[in-house]
C-alpha cells in the first residue's frame, strides 16, 4: 500500500509513478536487476531531484514487464526532520 493520496508532501517518486506493493523491478535503465547488486541497484536509484529513471517493472497481472519513466524526488525521514526542529528550536 501506497502513501495516502492526502500526504502530498511525502509522496516518493515511486508512489507517484504508479508503483505498488509486490511489483518486482526487472531493470533499471535497460540493466537487468538480476545481473547486479543491491548497493548498485540502490546507487542506480539515487539521483538528483528532477531528473529521470526508466524502470522495468514486473506486476502479477501482467505476462510482460511495464516500462515506467520516474521522476527522482528528494525524501525527507520525517522523524529526521523533526528531531533537527526541535533541536533547532532549543538552540535558539
Amino acid at each position: 500500500m501506497g502513501t495516502p493520496p492526502w500526504c502530498r508532501w511525502c509522496r516518493a517518486a515511486g508512489d507517484k509513478a504508479g508503483l505498488v506493493d509486490g511489483d518486482i523491478l526487472e531493470a533499471i535503465e535497460g540493466q537487468d536487476t538480476a545481473d547486479i547488486s543491491l548497493a548498485m541497484i540502490r546507487l542506480m536509484l539515487e539521483g538528483a531531484p528532477g531528473s529521470t529513471l526508466t524502470v522495468g517493472v514486473v506486476r502479477s497481472s501482467r505476462t510482460e514487464p511495464d516500462k515506467i519513466s520516474m521522476t527522482r524526488s528528494l525524501t525527507v525521514n520525517l522523524r529526521w526532520a523533526r528531531r533537527c526542529m526541535r533541536m533547532r528550536r532549543s538552540s535558539t
